[in-house]
């Protein structure tokens, strides 16, 4: 405040403190609009977090559901593969036994069967007289 103390002067001082306050609250209100569009779009952005976060959550359990059934599936075709493994490893030691019967040898049994077979029927057939003498 400057030492002119005349009602002018006074008035004239007042006026540009009042200015400097108006200026100020000008501001100031400019400050809280930006800080209320501010708020807003941070209110709006938490909205649509909450709603990603709420799909992210659906699909973070989806895809933990699809990691355990790909566990399990894995943890199947482990067991069968040992499966197959052991099938083919026993399969392997039947091919390297040897044979126990021939197939030469089998026929001729089989042979010997049926000339057997033939041979009781004939004889019983005789023996019961169906046969002609």
């Amino acid at each position: 405040m400057t030492r002119n103390t005349t009602p002018s002067a006074i008035m004239s001082e007042s006026n540009e403190r009042l200015a400097r306050v108006e200026t100020r609250l000008n501001h100031h209100g400019e400050l809280l609009e930006r800080m209320d569009e501010h708020m807003r779009r941070l209110s709006e952005s938490q909205a649509e977090m909450s709603r990603t976060l709420a799909v992210n959550g659906a699909v973070l359990q989806q895809f933990l559901e699809l990691a355990q059934k790909t566990a399990e599936q894995d943890n199947r075709l482990t067991a069968l593969e040992g499966s197959q493994l052991r099938t083919n490893r026993r399969l392997s030691e039947l091919e390297q036994l040897p044979p126990k019967v021939s197939r030469n040898s089998l026929i001729a049994s089989a042979g010997i069967w049926l000339a057997g077979t033939v041979l009781v029927i004939v004889l019983g057939a005789a023996v019961k007289g169906w046969l002609p003498r």
